[in-house]
């Protein structure tokens, strides 16, 4: 972040000096103090996220404490963490939510992903009804859902929008820590533990990867397939050995 705001910066003391207006030792003492930061050396180590998901029981435990739970605001997060256990939004689409995003008749929301920008269309179960029903009545915005932004917001300016987006994350995943602390969770509690929730108990439930793939709005089930590699059924994986075998073997032929 730093280093791209002073990017300007040092491409002008650069001219400077390449024109003769800048001493050579003056140079020096600005520009050789640039970060860089990138990494240039091929790391030949796979590096995996681990996929922390919520268990019935943690759901359990998640919901006796939400009806416990007296804090208003804290109460609301614990509402669009259950609503992404439900529909498996991102905290982006969270944010960007609109109520024109969701048919009540149909029980569907539509939507265009914010990251993929690929449209999804979700089914909304009785769960997800339920807390829509309760932000329909508090009536506190007229446009997004989950009032994260305000009414007038214009979606188009991005660079607004992605700051203002970090800074509701911050304030989403915040809470959401200290409830994971409550609950004694093993990792941070975030809106994304909720979506690796929704992928792996579907996944356990015996649904089609593809399916779960369109859902989640990843750009190829490939993307799936690898970040829940060991939650997918064991008959599809047995599946997959007896059938990437192509008889074009180096070895030869006995």
């Amino acid at each position: 972040g730093v280093n791209k705001c002073l990017t300007p910066l040092f491409k002008g003391i650069h001219s400077l000096y390449i024109n003769g207006l800048l001493e050579h030792n003056v140079y020096n003492g600005i520009y050789n103090h640039y970060l860089d930061i990138k990494q240039r050396r091929y790391d030949p180590t796979i590096t995996e996220e681990k996929v922390h998901y919520l268990t019935p029981e943690q759901l359990q435990q998640f919901m006796r404490l939400y009806h416990s739970m007296n804090r208003i605001r804290s109460k609301e997060i614990m509402e669009i963490f259950l609503f992404t256990v439900n529909t498996a939004l991102r905290v982006s689409d969270i944010i960007t939510l609109e109520w024109k995003h969701i048919d009540f008749d149909k029980r569907e929301l539509r939507k265009v992903m914010y990251k993929t920008k690929i449209p999804v269309t979700v089914h909304l179960n009785d769960d997800a009804m339920d807390i829509l029903s309760k932000w329909k009545k508090r009536c506190l915005n007229s446009r997004f859902v989950f009032d994260l932004l305000d009414e007038e917001f214009d979606l188009t300016d991005t660079k607004r929008l992605d700051t203002l987006r970090l800074s509701k994350n911050r304030t989403i995943q915040n809470s959401l820590k200290s409830i994971g602390t409550k609950l004694k969770l093993p990792f941070n509690l975030t809106i994304h533990v909720g979506r690796h929730t929704f992928a792996v108990l579907c996944l356990k439930k015996g649904l089609d990867v593809y399916q779960i793939s369109r859902l989640l709005g990843h750009s190829s089930i490939v993307a799936t397939e690898k970040t829940y590699a060991e939650y997918l059924p064991k008959d599809f994986k047995e599946m997959a050995k007896q059938n990437l075998e192509f008889g074009i073997s180096i070895r030869n032929a006995s």
